[in-house]
């Protein structure tokens, strides 16, 4: 069992079929191909004894090396999910936010963070105005990357310059948005 950011814990992901990687006939797309592990939440022990199994299946996947590639991939990022991101697969959970209270903490996600460092931030109206249209700007890009909700104790600078490249600014736009989020940065340390 791992144990999670959010105080649940997981199984081990795995690929089935268990030999995946050997199979080559045709006749193997006939079996039901999917990625999965059990998720134990603490808060829904009662509902869930034996974990919530999380299921995602590939079989819309037409050949076998299509299949593989995708099951690997699909079990990455089911780990990324459920390790980095805080992510809940119960149908009545998603996100769970580290901490509910405006103390900044190293585990807390990305964005959560950027929400909140933003009320501890001073300075004019203005500037304060063009922070926030600075982050929400960029937070599609944050999350196209999939950066959102990595503990933000985890954020290193190549994240930042994948986000801001990724952006398309103008080089005064650019220089902008990067002393904005530096100041983030320097508030968050």
């Amino acid at each position: 069992m791992k144990k999670l950011l959010n105080g649940c814990s997981r199984t081990d992901v795995y690929i089935s079929p268990k030999n995946y990687k050997n199979l080559k006939s045709k006749k193997d797309l006939e079996k039901d191909w999917f990625v999965e592990c059990r998720f134990y939440d603490p808060v829904h022990e009662s509902k869930y004894p034996n974990g919530f199994q999380f299921r995602k299946k590939v079989n819309r996947y037409k050949t076998i090396g299509e299949r593989k590639i995708a099951a690997e991939i699909l079990k990455e990022e089911i780990e990324n999910l459920l390790d980095v991101r805080n992510y809940n697969p119960l149908p009545c959970n998603r996100f769970y936010m580290v901490n509910n209270s405006n103390e900044l903490t190293p585990k807390m996600s990305l964005k959560d963070a950027f929400e909140k460092v933003q009320i501890k931030i001073s300075g004019s109206k203005t500037y304060l105005s063009e922070i926030k249209f600075c982050v929400n700007r960029l937070m599609p890009h944050f999350e196209k990357f999939s950066y959102d909700y990595i503990p933000i104790s985890s954020v290193k600078i190549w994240h930042i310059k994948n986000v801001l490249d990724s952006a398309n600014l103008t080089p005064h736009v650019f220089k902008k948005y990067r002393a904005y989020l530096m100041r983030i940065f320097k508030e968050l340390i």
